[in-house]
């Protein structure tokens, strides 16, 4: 049995629980980065953060991996939205900024993969340092963190700017680095273009990489 252990199971001031819009229809699923993953780890353990509707870790499952998701509302858990209704012993709500802890039968889960897709930009600069916190607890020595990030600026839906830290790519990449990940470029330019959810191309801060962590591989 999969558990999970946080004192906020759901980001309560997040933009994107008070006014759900992607958190309510993102479902994201891309059949030829499973692919690429599964070459590269044959045994693929992948916890997505920010997973929405559940479609990639439904996916992973589908294809014999195991994963886990991680969603900061409970809007599609509440309204048994997408694979909420299908696989709902493997999502999970619970607030990124805050810590949060996986265990499989009490045992501490460690993955190949943790992903983020679009979600770090609608962190809040000083929160960002407890989200790789969680990222970097979750991965195994190997294992690699794979993001990508939209910085597109304006109103996204109804008036409400869901990004909340629009930075150039340059900024990005430091405050990754500063946090202990390391840029694989190797492995980026294996999964590129194969992004399950990629930026806006020319889109000023706009990111996509595989990342190890430094703290991991010590």
């Amino acid at each position: 049995m999969i558990t999970i252990k946080t004192d906020r199971p759901v980001a309560v001031d997040s933009l994107d629980h008070t006014h759900p819009h992607g958190t309510g229809w993102d479902n994201s699923v891309l059949p030829s980065f499973n692919a690429k993953v599964f070459a590269r780890w044959p045994n693929l353990k992948l916890l997505d953060i920010g997973c929405a509707g559940g479609g990639l870790v439904k996916s992973i499952i589908d294809d014999g991996g195991f994963a886990i998701g991680i969603e900061g509302s409970d809007f599609s858990k509440n309204t048994n939205r997408a694979e909420w209704a299908t696989i709902p012993d493997n999502l999970f709500t619970a607030d990124a900024t805050a810590p949060f802890y996986l265990f499989d039968e009490g045992v501490p889960l460690e993955f190949d993969v943790v992903t983020c897709w679009e979600m770090l930009e609608h962190i809040a600069v000083q929160d960002l340092p407890e989200v790789f916190e969680n990222v970097a607890r979750h991965m195994k020595s190997d294992g690699v963190f794979i993001a990508s990030i939209n910085s597109l600026t304006g109103v996204s839906h109804a008036g409400i700017e869901y990004h909340v830290t629009i930075e150039s790519s340059e900024w990005w990449m430091s405050t990754l680095s500063d946090w202990g990940f390391e840029l694989d470029q190797k492995l980026t330019d294996y999964i590129n273009p194969d992004w399950v959810r990629g930026p806006i191309t020319g889109v000023e801060g706009s990111l996509c990489g595989v990342w190890r962590s430094l703290r991991c591989s010590q």
